[in-house]
């Protein structure tokens, strides 16, 4: 349990996204209006600088390393599981309004939210959600295999980046105590240095993080 909380821990914040290559830019740009996309799959690729991510733990120096593919396996399983329990599809109504089905308690939902299509991004307007979240901007591709059409939607490693930054100081002192053993019962600088060790630790992940594309698979539909 511990190495899976530090594995959703490190993931968590380096969830950066893929580089860029000449496939990627086939048919990215089309518009979206009157489109409608049911969820598919989750989306997680992942390449590092070495065969291994080791993260020192606590005050003893005990080190944990694991691979690159474990938070690839980590995503898929968890994400896919509440994408596939909760998401339905997305409808892109016109050229600012989007509808977003959902399932909540065994009940079907929908809720309209704002959304730009500018190049290469969408950026959608979620405080409708949540008047605490800001916009964000993600990637979309949208591939053709035979008679169907997928998009994927993605972050890339800037804005997952900067995310991280912003999460580290409230998300590491949360998840700690299911990590350190006795954290809570710590000295406050011991407590300090440790949040300081892994807020040093995961930024070299994102630094050595070579390619990692992030996000959803979803699969075109007729309206519904």
């Amino acid at each position: 349990m511990k190495k899976f909380l530090t594995i959703a821990a490190i993931a968590a914040a380096t969830l950066t996204a893929c580089s860029e290559s000449d496939s990627d830019l086939i048919g990215r740009n089309p518009s979206l209006v009157d489109t409608y996309w049911e969820y598919d799959a989750p989306v997680c690729e992942f390449e590092y600088s070495a065969d291994s991510i080791v993260i020192t733990m606590g005050m003893q120096g005990e080190k944990m390393s694991f691979a690159p593919e474990d938070i690839v396996a980590l995503y898929n399983s968890f994400a896919g599981e509440k994408m596939e329990a909760y998401m339905r599809y997305f409808h892109f109504v016109n050229n600012n309004t989007m509808n977003v089905g959902y399932i909540k308690d065994g009940e079907d939902g929908q809720i309209a939210i704002p959304y730009s299509q500018v190049d290469k991004y969408l950026s959608v307007d979620l405080k409708v959600v949540n008047p605490n979240i800001p916009a964000i901007s993600a990637n979309y591709t949208i591939i053709n295999e035979g008679d169907k059409r997928y998009m994927e939607i993605y972050f890339e490693k800037i804005f997952i980046t900067m995310m991280a930054q912003q999460m580290l100081p409230t998300m590491l002192p949360s998840v700690m105590p299911n990590i350190i053993p006795n954290y809570s019962t710590l000295p406050e600088i011991a407590q300090q240095a440790i949040i300081a060790s892994f807020t040093t630790q995961i930024n070299q992940i994102l630094t050595n993080t070579e390619t990692l594309k992030v996000g959803l698979r979803v699969i075109e539909s007729e309206i519904k």
